[in-house]
C-alpha cells in the first residue's frame, strides 16, 4: 500500500484518508509540512512517529443536553 500511495502522490493524485488512515499516508512522507487531522486518541502517536507533519486531534463524539 505504501508504494501505491507514494506513486499516487508523485503523480499529483489527490489522496484522502479518514481517522487513523493518516498514519499510512504519513508513512510515505507525503504529509511532511502539512497539517494533519486524526482521531484524538491517536494524535500524540502520530506526532511522535511522524514529526514532519503538524497533527491536530478531532473528536467524533458530540454531546447534547436536554433543557
Amino acid at each position: 500500500m505504501r508504494a501505491a500511495l507514494e506513486l499516487a502522490g508523485r503523480a499529483g493524485i489527490c489522496i484522502a484518508s479518514v481517522c487513523t488512515g493518516a498514519f499510512a499516508v504519513a508513512a510515505t512522507g507525503l504529509l511532511d509540512g502539512r497539517t494533519v487531522t486524526t482521531h484524538w486518541a491517536a494524535a500524540d502517536d502520530l506526532a511522535e512517529l511522524y514529526p514532519g507533519c503538524a497533527s491536530t486531534a478531532t473528536s467524533s463524539i458530540s454531546t447534547t443536553t436536554a433543557s
